[in-house]
């Protein structure tokens, strides 16, 4: 059986690197027999794991969304750093780059501007989804399947967020969050503010939330829709930026 796994394993890695390769390239490369291949590989094609195109063999759908997180993550992390600190500059407040990894949050990129009074958004890594405008934000667009999957591990909302005490109250919330297409989010004692926007892909879906975090008087000082068209642009900018690397 781990003689089969290691095969296995070998079989699908080259068919992943080379991405478009013929059966008998694979057999040589790997050093595995031919029949065994054509078994491995009849096997990988029923499951999804590679897919057959001209007799050449390509990463299928199935396996290219284990490695999905890991690639978008990867990809914001190389090219979203420098806007995240344009923003954050031109706003004159700290601003973050969050997306989701299993069922937390993690700060993708965090950027504090000298300024007198900063609020400290989440370490990275740690935190509740439902405490921060950039989870709540992605929340906003998950299936009811996958919110449900965040419950179960994370607990239920109403232990983190006051307003909501079902998941009726969770669920209309979201909608109207979705709906505006940001997020704001004020501190139980009204001291501190965070705002987020989704940043998309180019199939529409949302890999990560751009957001910024200040004491909740600077917000009603400044023109929080500005703040919105703001998170909006860079968001527009990094979801552009990040098409390149699709």
């Amino acid at each position: 059986m781990i003689l089969v796994i290691k095969k296995t394993s070998a079989v699908t890695a080259f068919i992943c690197r080379a991405n478009g390769v013929q059966m008998k390239d694979i057999a040589a490369h790997t050093g595995i027999g031919l029949t065994t291949v054509c078994n491995i590989i009849k096997t990988l094609v029923n499951i999804g794991w590679v897919q057959k195109k001209e007799n050449k063999y390509f990463a299928g759908p199935e396996i290219l969304s284990l490695t999905a997180p890991h690639f978008r993550f990867a990809a914001l992390s190389f090219t979203a750093g420098q806007y995240v600190k344009k923003l954050a500059k031109e706003l004159n407040e700290g601003a973050v780059l969050a997306c989701i990894r299993g069922y937390e949050l993690f700060n993708i990129h965090k950027f504090i501007p000298d300024n007198e009074i900063v609020v400290n958004p989440i370490k990275r890594g740690l935190g509740s989804i439902y405490t921060n405008a950039t989870g709540r934000i992605l929340l906003a667009y998950m299936t009811p399947e996958e919110i449900s999957e965040i419950i179960r591990h994370c607990g239920e909302p109403s232990e983190f967020w006051t307003e909501i005490n079902n998941y009726e109250h969770l669920k209309n919330e979201l909608a109207k969050i979705k709906k505006n297409g940001y997020c704001l989010r004020r501190s139980e004692n009204s001291l501190t503010a965070g705002l987020a926007v989704p940043v998309f892909s180019s199939d529409g879906s949302p890999w990560a939330a751009l957001g910024i975090f200040l004491p909740a008087s600077r917000l009603i000082k400044n023109n929080h829709q500005f703040v919105i068209k703001t998170l909006q642009k860079y968001s527009s900018i990094i979801s552009q930026e990040i098409k390149y690397q699709e």
